[in-house]
């Protein structure tokens, strides 16, 4: 079967065939060649720690809730509020129900790959709008769609020796396999913003912007309005546009600038007014 056929078993609401589905996206969006051009760096490049430890100055002092009992934990109880939430809580968890009013509270996120399988991510993403949000685990998918989402940071998991992990996991190893042929991968939104941007309109030496309006002309578009050298915007304000029923304004030049996409900026404003 396909890898893209079987990649549709992911929306299934059975667990084996979901986690099937997101084995088989996994296989594509984790290759070697895909995640170097993630990362910017050929995975074996990257340190081979987690992410909790990669963000733990950070995290210090700050409200921190993990999503799933992961088992490198004890060092973050010392150094900030940490808040564990298990669909079958052990010592010391919260029961997963208790998201509705631990998330909202929270500096940093760290979520579960899981949470795709179960369905969960969405409501999960949206209670933590006002945190730092990493999805991590070796099930993550390492694609930029989850930035575009509103994850903040990735952290998942590579092959690099397919020989050895297979082996590894024949032996039962559960960790043991990043000593043998898998790496921890991590990347953040903003560093993947900026290289892509760089990719964009740094190979040209020309502000992205500018490189938008000089490809639409040559596809015979008209030009997009934009300021001219005094910063003012050029043509007539439109109608819709009357500054007296304007209730929230939002320049979107910095965030394309930096690579990024404007829209989930806009449906988050259009969902609050």
């Amino acid at each position: 079967m396909p890898v893209r056929k079987l990649a549709e078993f992911v929306k299934s609401w059975k667990p084996f065939e979901a986690a099937l589905g997101q084995a088989a996206t996994n296989s594509a969006l984790n290759s070697l060649d895909a995640a170097e051009k993630l990362l910017g760096m050929p995975p074996a490049q990257q340190p081979n720690i987690s992410a909790f430890s990669v963000y733990a100055d950070k995290m210090k002092g700050r409200k921190v809730a993990v999503i799933g009992r992961f088992p490198d934990l004890k060092p973050l109880e010392e150094i900030c509020h940490l808040s564990v939430l298990e669909r079958r809580p052990g010592e010391g968890d919260l029961p997963d129900a208790a998201c509705e009013y631990v998330l909202p509270q929270q500096d940093f996120v760290f979520m579960t790959a899981t949470t795709l399988l179960n369905k969960t991510f969405p409501r999960l993403l949206e209670l933590s709008k006002n945190a730092f949000k990493v999805m991590v685990g070796p099930s993550t998918p390492m694609t930029s769609l989850l930035f575009e989402l509103g994850i903040d940071a990735l952290a998942g998991t590579v092959v690099l020796d397919a020989d050895s992990v297979w082996q590894a996991a024949q032996e039962g190893a559960a960790r043991g396999i990043f000593s043998h042929g898998a790496r921890m991968v991590k990347v953040n939104k903003e560093e993947w913003q900026q290289r892509r941007n760089h990719q964009i309109g740094g190979m040209w030496n020309v502000p992205l912007g500018t490189l938008i309006g000089r490809l639409r002309a040559a596809a015979g578009q008209e030009p997009l309005a934009c300021e001219d050298e005094t910063g003012k915007a050029e043509g007539e304000r439109p109608a819709w546009a009357d500054p007296t029923i304007v209730k929230r304004t939002y320049d979107a030049r910095p965030t394309i600038e930096a690579g990024g996409h404007p829209m989930p900026k806009v449906m988050n404003d259009l969902a609050e007014l």
